[in-house]
């Protein structure tokens, strides 16, 4: 009841609710991985960085080798200014993962963009996970996008956010044509999610544009993922 209650919350973007619920299972649960990792999201969303390490720490220190842990905690040391130690969260996720995992390459790609190091290796561990993965997903190509910024490749950069953006703009659509046959709930939270991630996006193509001098689209862009949600002070990248 407690998780249900913390996930309804959520959805309604009460994070301090949902915290507090998520709190209360694992008082009566005890200390369960998933639970905590959820807990340092929410945290971590509501400026508490340092109460979402010590959560994401406690599930490390539970399942020392499972990623999840170490995926929040690296983003956790980023907000914190850590980048070393953020950086060795990420080599620890691609040594766990299975060799050539996307999901590992394009966090640790990430990591490294958002600490500005490593940037040619971070190039080269997304373009392995798009190559991995085919077909790839919105979230590899806006990390590719945004590396390229952080490179100087400021077209190839925007040509790759665009794919990015409209990519998640699809997946929005078909989100919203489950209106009314899932679970409100999950559907708001589904939302919320695509919204954030939309709003990152967003914010990566402004950051292009205005170094293309393209000065109207990047207000644009701005504006939108301000209003989508974008707010590096809570978390979300």
């Amino acid at each position: 009841w407690s998780l249900e209650q913390a996930l309804e919350r959520e959805a309604r973007d009460d994070l301090a609710g949902a915290i507090g619920e998520l709190g209360r299972a694992i008082r009566w649960h005890g200390e369960d991985v998933d639970l905590l990792c959820m807990r340092s999201m929410l945290r971590l969303e509501d400026r508490d960085a340092a109460g979402a390490l010590d959560d994401a720490s406690r599930a490390a220190a539970i399942a020392p080798t499972a990623s999840q842990p170490l995926r929040v905690r690296a983003l956790a040391y980023v907000v914190l200014g850590n980048a070393d130690a953020a950086l060795g969260d990420a080599e620890l996720v691609v040594d766990i993962a299975a060799p050539g995992d996307p999901d590992a390459l394009n966090h640790r790609a990430y990591i490294r963009a958002l600490v500005g190091r490593d940037l040619p290796a971070a190039l080269a561990d997304i373009d392995a996970a798009i190559a991995a993965q085919g077909e790839a997903a919105p979230e590899l190509l806006d990390t590719r996008g945004f590396i390229l910024h952080l490179l100087g490749r400021t077209q190839e950069a925007i040509d790759q956010l665009n794919l990015a953006i409209d990519g998640m703009q699809q997946n929005r659509r078909r989100l919203a044509g489950l209106s009314g046959r899932i679970d409100r709930t999950e559907f708001a939270r589904r939302r919320r999610m695509l919204d954030h991630g939309l709003a990152v996006m967003l914010h990566h193509r402004a950051l292009a544009c205005e170094k293309a001098g393209l000065e109207e689209q990047a207000k644009q862009d701005f504006e939108l993922a301000r209003k989508k949600g974008f707010d590096p002070s809570r978390g979300i990248f």
